[in-house]
């Protein structure tokens, strides 16, 4: 069922988020075994680069966030950067279509780095919620 709210969205991200923390605890669990290390390089590859980068988004947010507090007139340099790079992903998408609806690729990325990017780190530290926020 798809969510046809955004607070429905951010509850059914949320459950997934928290659903990737627990299976990624038990997958670092399986991995800490030397013999599975051994023959699962690529899955650990994997599994390391794909929780470095959840990291370092959040620590460049928060170091971003903590910058335009000391100099608020970052944020158009921000907003352009974020304007820019949704555009930059957009260019596949115009060369395809050839529509203007890659404008909402653009939008999407202002939604991503306000709101959605901020989904993982709510979902650890609410783990231990006894409520998944089910429909």
């Amino acid at each position: 069922m798809v969510p046809e709210t955004f607070v429905r969205l951010l509850k059914m991200l949320t459950r997934w988020n928290r659903s990737f923390v627990r299976e990624s605890l038990i997958l670092a669990r399986y991995l800490a075994s030397p013999a599975v290390f051994l023959k699962r390089k690529m899955l650990t590859l994997d599994f390391c680069v794909s929780t470095f980068i959840s990291f370092f988004i959040f620590i460049l947010l928060l170091s971003t966030a903590y910058r335009l507090a000391l100099d608020p007139w970052l944020i158009f340099r921000f907003a352009g950067s974020v304007a820019l790079m949704g555009f930059l992903y957009m260019l596949f998408y115009i060369d395809i279509e050839r529509s203007w609806h890659f404008i909402y690729g653009i939008i999407y990325s202002f939604l991503f780095i306000t709101v959605l990017v901020w989904i993982l780190p709510y979902s650890i530290l609410t783990m231990r919620t006894n409520t998944w926020g089910t429909r």
